[in-house]
C-alpha cells in the first residue's frame, strides 16, 4: 500500500504540476512527510535527469521546491537533508556518507549524520578500498566527524561507547571482535569511586578493569578521551587523595604501560613498552673529563662496577654518559670522579697542520707520542692530545717534516684530452694529485720532481697521436634482366699502335673510376668491368675516398627517396584525410676500422642494400606505396695496410608487373582489357664492395727533417756521413 502510494504521488506531481520542465520554468513541488528516495527521485524524473542512491539513504522529510533549476533544487534540499552529492558527467551519486581520503597519506576525512555504524563501516571499506569484517554491531545510530585521521583510529571512535569490540589488524585489513566475556568481566568485576573538591580527585577502587576505572575517570573530570589500544588489564587496590587530574592521570597509565598525548583537547591513550616507564624513574649524568682520556678510563674501570651497561662514552667532547637509577650510579660516579686528577707534568696541547690533511697527519704520528688519543676538532685544520714537555718537542719536530707541500707542474698534452689522460691514468699517477682544467689539453700534476719525471715519460707513450685510415671504396651493382647475362669476358691484345693508346682505347669506361681499386685486381678485372659498364650491365654506386681516425666509423649513403600520398577516408564523413610518406631505398654502409701496432688494419663493414619496386605508369601520388626490399651483411676482417677487401653475396631477385593503361577507357569492364597492358620484368641485382684500407704515415717532424738536412749535407757537400 505504501508502494502505491509513493508511485502514485510521484505520478501526481509529474503529470498534474509540470510534466517536464523547460529551459526559464521553475520547479514547483511540495512534500509533506515523505520518504527522501521518493522525493529524489521524483525530483530526478520531472528534471529528466540521472540520480543513484545509495544504501544510506532513509528517513523521511517535509520539503517545498521553489527553484530555478534543478541544480539548485537539488543542493537546497541535500543542504536541508544533511545529504553529500557527487557528480560524475551527467550523473548524481548521493549520499549519507561523505569519505574524502588523502592520496598521500591516506587519512581520512569523514563526515555522517544519524547513520548506524554498520552502514558507515561498509562505506569506508568500500572507499579505502580495505577488508572490514565484524560482528553483529550495535544499531544505535551515529553522527561522526573526522579530519585527517587513520582508519584503525576511526573504527575505534565508532565502537568508543562499546568496550566490548576490539579491533584486530591482520594482512592490511580489520577485525571487529565482540567478545562478551570482557563485557561481562568490566561491569561485574570491581568498583571505582572518584569524587573531585577544587580541582583535586581522590580515588579508591577495589580491583577493577583498567578501561572501566579510565571511562570513570574522565566522566568524572568532564573531558574527552579515545582509547587507542583496548586493555583487559585488572587495577589491583588503590588509595589516592588530593592529586591534579595530570598527576593521578600519569600514575594510573604508568602502572598499565600507557601514555597519552592531547589533541585538540581530547586525550588520545596508547600503550607502551615498559622499559618506556621505567626510563621516566632513571637519571643520565654527563662527566666530562679535563686529564684523562675516555678510552683509557673504559680499560680501568674495575670489574665489580659492572658499568658497561651503564656507560656511553663521546669522544669527540671527551665525556661519558652514565644512565641508571640512583642506587646504581652512584658508585660509578664516585670512582670517574676520583681518577680525573691532574697528572704531574701533563697538559693538553692545540696543534695545526698547513698542508696536509689533518687525519692523515693523525694517523702518520707515532702512538708512543701521546698519553692519550689526540681529538681533531671538527671543521679544522688542528687536533688536541694530552703531552708533556718532550713529547710535544717530538710532534712538533715531526709535523715540521711530514706538513709539507709539494709544488705543481703544468702538464701541457698535444694529441690527448684530460680526461682521457684521467680515465687512463700511467702506473706513476694518482687521480687526486691531477688537477684538470678549463683547457682540455693542459692539467696540473702536484708531487715531487721525480714523480713528475717519471709522470712525463710515461705520457710520452701514450700522448701519441691517432693512426688515420684512408679507405678507398668502388660499390658495383651488377644486375641481370631477362635474357642478359653476367660475366662477358674479354681479351686484350697488343697493336703496333701504342700500347698505352690501346689500352685507353679498350678501358674508356673506366676514365672516371679510382684506379687505386681496379688496379689492385689487374687488367682482366678492369677489362671485364669496362664492358659490362659499357653494355649497361654494372653500375657504380659509389666510388670514393674516406678518411677516418682509428677507432672512429663512418657512414657513406647513397640513398633515394621516394614521396607518395598516404590517403584515408572517414566512412562517417566521407571527406579525405591523408599525409605525405617517404620510402628511402639505396646504399648505407658503415666502417670502423682500427690499426695494431704492426700495422694490420681490422676493419668492421656493416651494409644495408635495399631496392624500390616498379611504379606502374597509372600510379599517382595518392596510389599505394611501392613494394621494397633489403639486404644487409656484416663483416669482420683484418688486412694489411693497401690489401683490398671484397664483400659480396648481396642478391636479389625481384619480379615486377607493371600495368598501363589508356585513362578512362581502360577502366571499362570487359572492353577496358583491350585498353590495358601488363609487363612482367624479372631482375636480378648483385651488389659488390670493393675496399682498401691504408694507414697513413704522419708527416716528418721536425727532428726528422733536421736529421735529414744535415745527412744530405754532409754527403753532397762536405763529404762525410753524419749518423
Amino acid at each position: 500500500m505504501k508502494k502505491m502510494m509513493v508511485v502514485f504521488l510521484t505520478l501526481f506531481f509529474q503529470v498534474l504540476v509540470f510534466p517536464q520542465t523547460t529551459a526559464g520554468e521553475t520547479i514547483s513541488l511540495d512534500f509533506r512527510n515523505q520518504r527522501i528516495s521518493d522525493i529524489l527521485l521524483a525530483l530526478a524524473e520531472i528534471a529528466d535527469k540521472t540520480i543513484i542512491l545509495d544504501e544510506t539513504i532513509s528517513g523521511s522529510a517535509t520539503f517545498r521546491f521553489a527553484d530555478a533549476d534543478f541544480e539548485s533544487a537539488l543542493t537546497r534540499f541535500a543542504e536541508h537533508s544533511n545529504l553529500f552529492i557527487t557528480r560524475q558527467g551527467e550523473n548524481y551519486y548521493i549520499s549519507k556518507v561523505s569519505i574524502a581520503i588523502s592520496p598521500d597519506s591516506g587519512r581520512i576525512t569523514l563526515e555522517a549524520e544519524d547513520i548506524a555504524p554498520e552502514l558507515i563501516i561498509r562505506k569506508l571499506a568500500q572507499e579505502a578500498r580495505k577488508t572490514i569484517v565484524y560482528d553483529a554491531l550495535p544499531s544505535e545510530r551515529l553522527t561522526i566527524r573526522t579530519q585527517d585521521a587513520p582508519l584503525e583510529e576511526i573504527l575505534r571512535l565508532l565502537l568508543i561507547k562499546n568496550p566490548e569490540y576490539t579491533i584486530v589488524s591482520e594482512s592490511g585489513g580489520f577485525y571487529l571482535k565482540r567478545d562478551a566475556a570482557l563485557l561481562n568481566e568490566s561491569r561485574a568485576a570491581g568498583t571505582v569511586r572518584i569524587t573531585e573538591q577544587d580541582g583535586l580527585y581522590s580515588v579508591s577502587s577495589q580491583r577493577v578493569v583498567f578501561t572501566v576505572f579510565i571511562d570513570a575517570l574522565f566522566k568524572q573530570a568532564g573531558k574527552e578521551y579515545l582509547m587507542l589500544n583496548r586493555s583487559s588489564t585488572v587495577i589491583e587496590n588503590i588509595y589516592y587523595e588530593h592529586k591534579d587530574f595530570t598527576s593521578l592521570l600519569r600514575l594510573i597509565l604508568d602502572i598499565v604501560n600507557y601514555d597519552y598525548t592531547i589533541e585538540n583537547g581530547v586525550y588520545y591513550l596508547f600503550e607502551i613498552q615498559r622499559r618506556d616507564v621505567v626510563k621516566k624513574l632513571k637519571e643520565t649524568v654527563t662527566v666530562p673529563f679535563m686529564h684523562l682520556s675516555v678510552v683509557d678510563v673504559q680499560n680501568i674501570l674495575p670489574a665489580e662496577l659492572n658499568a658497561a651497561n651503564f656507560m656511553r662514552i663521546d669522544r669527540v667532547t671527551n665525556s661519558i654518559f652514565v644512565t641508571g637509577s640512583q642506587e646504581e650510579i652512584t658508585p660509578i660516579l664516585s670512582f670517574l670522579r676520583s681518577i680525573d686528577v691532574p697528572l704531574e707534568g701533563r697538559y693538553y696541547k692545540l696543534f695545526s697542520v698547513s698542508n696536509i690533511n689533518v687525519n692523515n697527519a693523525v694517523s702518520l704520528l707515532p702512538k708512543s707520542f701521546f698519553y692519550t688519543d689526540p681529538v681533531i676538532i671538527p671543521n679544522t685544520s688542528s687536533f688536541t692530545a694530552q703531552v708533556d714537555a718532550a713529547n710535544e718537542a717530538k710532534i712538533s719536530e715531526y709535523l715540521s717534516i711530514i706538513d709539507t707541500k709539494n709544488p705543481s707542474y703544468p702538464v701541457r698534452l698535444r694529441y690527448i684530452k684530460s680526461d682521457e689522460l684521467v680515465r687512463y691514468l700511467p702506473p706513476s699517477a694518482v687521480k687526486e694529485n691531477i688537477t684538470v682544467t678549463g683547457d682540455s689539453s693542459l692539467v696540473f700534476y702536484t708531487g715531487t720532481g721525480d714523480a713528475y719525471n717519471s709522470l712525463m715519460k710515461e705520457i710520452m707513450l701514450i700522448d701519441q697521436p691517432k693512426p688515420q685510415i684512408r679507405y678507398q671504396l668502388l660499390v658495383l651493382q651488377r644486375q641481370r634482366s631477362d635474357n642478359l647475362h653476367w660475366g662477358t669476358e674479354f681479351s686484350l691484345t697488343k697493336t703496333d699502335a701504342s700500347p698505352s693508346a690501346d689500352y685507353s682505347a679498350q678501358l674508356s669506361n673506366l676514365v672516371n673510376i679510382n684506379f687505386d681499386i681496379v688496379s689492385s685486381f689487374g687488367i682482366q678485372f678492369a677489362a671485364n668491368l669496362n664492358a659490362e659498364l659499357g653494355l649497361d650491365r654494372a653500375k657504380v654506386l659509389a666510388d670514393t675516398t674516406l678518411n677516418a681516425i682509428s677507432e672512429e666509423e663512418i657512414t657513406f649513403e647513397n640513398t633515394t627517396t621516394y614521396r607518395y600520398r598516404d590517403v584515408a577516408i572517414d566512412t562517417d564523413t566521407g571527406l579525405y584525410s591523408g599525409a605525405t610518406r617517404e620510402i628511402t631505398s639505396g646504399l648505407t654502409l658503415r666502417i670502423q676500422g682500427w690499426v695494431s701496432g704492426d700495422e694490420m688494419i681490422t676493419v668492421n663493414v656493416d651494409a644495408h642494400v635495399s631496392k624500390q619496386g616498379a611504379v606502374s605508369a597509372s600510379d599517382d601520388t595518392t596510389s599505394s606505396p611501392p613494394s621494397t626490399s633489403e639486404k644487409s651483411v656484416n663483416t669482420h676482417v683484418r688486412a694489411k695496410s693497401g690489401q683490398p677487401i671484397v664483400i659480396g653475396g648481396l642478391l636479389q631477385s625481384e619480379s615486377d608487373v607493371i600495368e598501363k593503361r589508356v585513362p578512362f577507357l581502360g577502366d571499362i569492364p570487359l572492353l577496358g582489357s583491350l585498353f590495358r597492358s601488363e609487363q612482367i620484368t624479372v631482375t636480378e641485382t648483385e651488389f659488390i664492395i670493393y675496399l682498401i684500407p691504408f694507414v697513413e704515415k704522419p708527416p716528418a717532424t721536425l727532428v726528422d727533417m733536421e736529421k735529414n738536412m744535415r745527412t744530405y749535407y754532409s754527403k753532397y757537400i762536405s763529404g762525410d756521413i753524419l749518423y
